[in-house]
């Protein structure tokens, strides 16, 4: 994994502005960052975009494909879940 500054920032931002929050994982050993409700809403209205779904599910592959499938799967469903209020 690669620090990127821009990435980062945008992150921070995000968090700042209370659309997501960090927290450690033990597992990763490292920082990860999760949306929070707040930002649950603006990623349900903004994917009612056709344009911006095919741009979320590009940015998913982009993250996922490296992922053992398992672990592709297990993040897929709780991103479903997150999306349709089941967490």
């Amino acid at each position: 994994m690669s620090f990127d500054p821009v990435e980062e920032h945008q992150a921070g931002l995000l968090c700042e502005q209370g659309f997501m929050k960090e927290r450690y994982s033990e597992k990763l050993d490292d920082l990860v960052r999760v949306f929070t409700p707040k930002g649950i809403d603006v990623v349900k209205e903004i994917l009612k975009d056709p344009n911006y779904q095919e741009t979320f599910k590009q940015m998913l592959y982009d993250e996922l494909k490296d992922f053992p499938r398992e672990e592709q799967a297990g993040i897929l469903n709780e991103i479903h879940g997150m999306l349709n209020g089941n967490c």
